[in-house]
């Protein structure tokens, strides 16, 4: 019987790996704008799109669960981070847009993020090869 070393799992590792670095770098977002895992994801997210979106078209996208994309919706418009509006076309749906406070709160973010990722690759020995091996994968 061959012997199975979780430890040397890479799935196993890549997931440690991951979570290690989501925890590291929530806690900037927690101690600076007060901000859970899910409305930093719900905010980057919406900082893509140039259309309003729906809360069904965000938990799709960001990997997260309907009813905490739910929540950390309800807490971003409490908050007046993001604007609610039922869809015209769909009244079951509700659109979302960052708010001008939503905006810059993100400028914000953007510049811890793009901090934060530079002190991780340069753990890396070769970050541009690590990067596309990463997108690579994520493709497939």
């Amino acid at each position: 019987m061959k012997q199975f070393i979780l430890a040397n799992f890479l799935p196993y590792q890549l997931s440690i790996l991951a979570s290690g670095i989501s925890r590291d770098f929530s806690k900037e977002y927690i101690l600076r704008f007060s901000l859970s895992n899910a409305e930093w994801r719900i905010i980057a997210h919406l900082s893509q799109e140039t259309e309003t979106i729906s809360i069904r078209e965000i938990y799709q996208k960001v990997d997260l669960e309907k009813s905490k994309v739910s929540r950390a919706v309800s807490k971003l418009a409490k908050r007046k981070l993001l604007s609610k509006k039922v869809n015209l076309s769909d009244k079951r749906l509700v659109d979302l847009k960052l708010t001008k406070a939503g905006r810059e709160i993100l400028d914000e973010m953007t510049e811890i993020a793009m901090d934060f990722e530079a002190r991780f690759l340069q753990k890396i020995e070769n970050p541009g090869s690590f990067k596309n091996t990463i997108n690579a994968l994520l493709k497939n």
